[in-house]
């Protein structure tokens, strides 16, 4: 009996990269052998469907299937261009986001496709000038109300006579420095589940995700009383690079074998 599945797309203009990637998947999927089929957020599985896709996890399915969460990539974002760079690839986890996912990997994963992104891991940063404060998307249900979370950090910055320098989301608000200039300066980054975490891990700057779910907290620290990790990034790059697809790989069926290890 072939195994099928409902990718639950929302429709629009301003939805057109979402919809995208789900057709993407949804041909991928059907060279796997997998009944596919797209249809227009929200959507309700038939009781036949083995599992549900959505982008975001705010179009939470019937909890009666696997949920597979789609989203922008997690690496190439320090440039100019912070979003359009993360959309060069999609993201999936299993039934939550991000580090909260269900994942199965196999018992070894070398470094070739993480190495084929050509992103370098820079040395651990041990010197800087301020305290970078990676502020969350305004109405991340995954995070604390952002202006109160601020005020504690930068509370406890000056309690500590730390500088405190806060970057707000690109999504509401421009930047005049870029992601990577930022960092530059960095004594170490604090956030609660931002996905810049990853960019400053990538780029030597100890980080502190004090919320769960990060993605990249098997490589922070949870607690800013903590000792900052300066240690092995390499198991966490190699993983992360399969966790992170173009649109070209979902297409062609390259990330189903992949991707599906978490499905069970």
């Amino acid at each position: 009996m072939a195994v099928k599945a409902l990718l639950a797309a929302k429709s629009g203009p301003h939805y057109d990269h979402q919809r995208d990637a789900m057709c993407a998947l949804a041909d991928g999927m059907g060279l796997c052998g997998i009944e596919a089929r797209v249809k227009s957020a929200p959507a309700s599985p038939r009781p036949d469907d083995d599992f549900v896709v959505t982008w975001g996890d705010k179009e939470v399915p019937h909890s009666r299937v696997p949920h597979l969460i789609l989203e922008c990539g997690y690496i190439n974002g320090s440039g100019d261009n912070y979003n359009e760079n993360r959309m060069r690839f999609i993201s999936a986890s299993w039934n939550k986001r991000h580090g909260l996912s269900d994942w199965a990997w196999p018992k070894e994963i070398c470094g070739e496709r993480w190495n084929a992104f050509g992103v370098e891991l820079k040395p651990w940063k041990l010197t800087g000038e301020y305290v970078l404060l990676l502020e969350q998307h305004v109405g991340d249900r995954a995070a604390p109300d952002v202006g109160k979370f601020r005020r504690d950090i930068k509370r406890e910055c000056e309690r500590r006579q730390w500088t405190f320098h806060r970057r707000p989301h690109p999504s509401y608000y421009r930047n005049e420095r870029t992601l990577a200039e930022d960092l530059s300066n960095a004594l170490f980054a604090v956030t609660w589940c931002s996905t810049a975490a990853v960019e400053a891990v990538i780029a030597g700057v100890p980080t502190y995700t004090l919320g769960p779910g990060s993605i990249a907290a098997p490589v922070t620290r949870p607690l800013l009383s903590d000792e900052p990790y300066v240690g092995d990034r390499t198991t966490w790059a190699n993983r992360l690079a399969y966790r992170q697809w173009t649109m070209e790989e979902l297409a062609d069926g390259t990330a189903w074998p992949h991707i599906q290890r978490g499905l069970g």
